[in-house]
């Protein structure tokens, strides 16, 4: 196993970009001949990335519950260039997610669309208003409101998890306003947003959208800190094409941080699809 040293020999994890390093006892340098007695010579590099955010040493493999895979993913088959300032989030909801209703723990409901589903299960996942991971699952009783346990500050994925589909759209929603959206025909939430628990840091390997045919769209990956505003990490134009972008390094997003995927299309009835992937790390 070589060993890698600082230009004074000293042991460092974190060698920033450019850093004049000597490796020492490399097997692929042996000494000069089989004379010359002790370790292979020490060689010297520059090197060309910073060695302490490659994923396999940024990010410790754990088989246990310390470290999550998520992917988010999120479907709008209408997008107009009229609605919201031309740029909507992209989930099966209409216009831009409402974020500012869950500033603060609310309560929620879980309604159908259909008076026939009574024998539906819901499972609601989402964050409490310590933005703590949170999770119930409720049985749904038809147009008529069931409400969710607690108060909560984010709703990131619902589904059906019994083994009765539902018939009709479920909605959860606050008093007047849907903050997750399940369509009848998919039986899962289509919203590509996400918030990184408490307690967790969330490392972004890679994301992918695409959009319609004969159409395009502009398209960005935001996030926003506590107490700050939605800013872009990412955007890309996209024409009836699929887009993919995977980090090299990945990129590292901290507890409690808010994630979206948005599009501003050019025309009207623009589809379109985005997905990001997550590994969750617990924090020590």
């Amino acid at each position: 196993m070589m060993k890698l040293h600082s230009a004074v020999t000293d042991n460092k994890q974190t060698l920033e970009y450019g850093a004049y390093v000597r490796i020492d006892d490399d097997t692929r340098f042996p000494p000069v001949s089989s004379t010359h007695p002790g370790s292979p010579f020490p060689h010297y590099a520059v090197l060309t990335k910073n060695i302490d955010m490659l994923p396999g040493l940024s990010i410790p493999l754990m088989n246990d519950n310390s470290q999550i895979y998520i992917q988010k993913y999120g479907y709008n088959s209408n997008l107009d260039s009229v609605d919201a300032g031309h740029e909507q989030t992209i989930w099966t909801g209409s216009g831009a997610y409402p974020w500012s209703v869950l500033d603060t723990g609310v309560s929620l409901t879980v309604t159908s669309t259909s008076s026939t589903d009574t024998n539906t299960r819901v499972t609601v996942q989402g964050l409490d208003t310590h933005l703590d991971m949170q999770e119930q699952t409720i049985m749904c009783n038809g147009t008529s409101s069931v409400s969710l346990s607690g108060e909560w500050k984010r709703v990131f994925r619902v589904y059906v998890s019994g083994d009765t589909p539902s018939v009709g759209d479920i909605h959860v929603k606050t008093d007047s306003t849907i903050v997750a959206h399940v369509p009848m025909k998919e039986q899962q939430t289509l919203m590509a947003l996400y918030t990184v628990p408490r307690g967790y840091t969330a490392y972004l390997t890679g994301f992918d959208s695409t959009v319609s045919r004969n159409e395009d769209i502009l398209f960005r990956l935001r996030t926003r800190e506590p107490g700050g505003v939605f800013r872009t990490q990412h955007i890309a134009q996209v024409y009836q094409a699929s887009y993919k972008y995977h980090y090299e390094v990945y990129k590292r997003i901290d507890e409690m941080v808010d994630i979206e995927c948005t599009g501003e299309p050019t025309n009207n009835n623009v589809a379109t699809h985005a997905a990001f992937d997550l590994i969750l790390i617990k924090n020590s």
